[in-house]
């Protein structure tokens, strides 16, 4: 995955959303909007809000843990990422089918069959059915992905999935700051998942280099807990994730 050329993935015309990155830099601030680019907003005024809570991951916080109810049936990453063991609770016929474009389509362009073994297919997945905030950030993308597949800028699916996202997103940054949740492990990831989905959007505000910051913070913290919490191999698979995501949007600008 992170051995793959950028370039290749331009190439491909099912794979255009994750080749195809924004404008902007790591180092530099982010450019104003033109005034075409004021006229959207929804979009440009929800992921204002979110550089803020983003930025505030930089300062020092108290770190708490997550609790579980006594005698819950849980599912676990390692031993710290709880959750009622379902299979899309709450989601209907709609979930499904983005869940589905995200096995059969999306997952295998972002990988682009750099790897035997998809790890967005092998790690991604069964990470998001652990976690609601990751799972609804996986059928964000793949509903952006989608969209951008059929050229369709006003996908009122897409659309509705990114705003649920970004709330989901924020309210989980929220209470990491707060120490209500102690593993920055869902949100490392969802913060990477959500610069595929900028990129598949048409990001020109530079909103993907926020989460990239964020990311950054959250991977040193990941990094800092033991095996026991967060597997060696999931934490392997979220350090190239990164590195490929940063590079690829570095590579774009310059």
């Amino acid at each position: 995955m992170a051995q793959q050329d950028t370039q290749s993935q331009r190439a491909s015309p099912g794979c255009d959303s994750v080749g195809r990155e924004s404008l902007g830099s790591l180092d530099s601030p982010t450019s104003p909007p033109s005034p075409a680019q004021q006229s959207s907003t929804s979009d440009s005024a929800e992921p204002s809000s979110l550089a803020n809570e983003e930025h505030a991951l930089l300062q020092p916080i108290a770190l708490g843990s997550a609790s579980v109810e006594p005698n819950t049936p849980v599912m676990t990453v390692g031993d710290v990422v709880p959750r009622n063991l379902s299979m899309l609770p709450g989601y209907g016929q709609e979930s499904f089918q983005l869940l589905s474009h995200y096995l059969a389509t999306t997952a295998d362009c972002m990988a682009n069959g750099s790897t035997p073994v998809n790890p967005f297919l092998v790690q991604i997945v069964p990470l998001a059915f652990t976690s609601d905030l990751l799972l609804q950030l996986v059928l964000t993308q793949s509903a952006a992905h989608r969209a951008f597949r059929g050229r369709n800028e006003t996908d009122q699916v897409a659309q509705t999935h990114y705003t649920k996202a970004l709330q989901l997103f924020r309210r989980g940054v929220s209470e990491f700051i707060d120490g209500k949740e102690s593993n920055p492990l869902m949100l490392t990831v969802g913060a990477l998942v959500m610069c595929f989905t900028e990129t598949a959007k048409g990001d020109m505000n530079g909103t993907i280099f926020d989460h990239l910051s964020a990311a950054n913070t959250l991977l040193t913290r990941l990094l800092s807990l033991s095996d026991a919490a967060v597997p060696k191999e999931l934490k392997d698979f979220v350090i190239e994730y990164y590195t490929y995501t940063a590079a690829s949007n570095v590579h774009d600008h310059c």
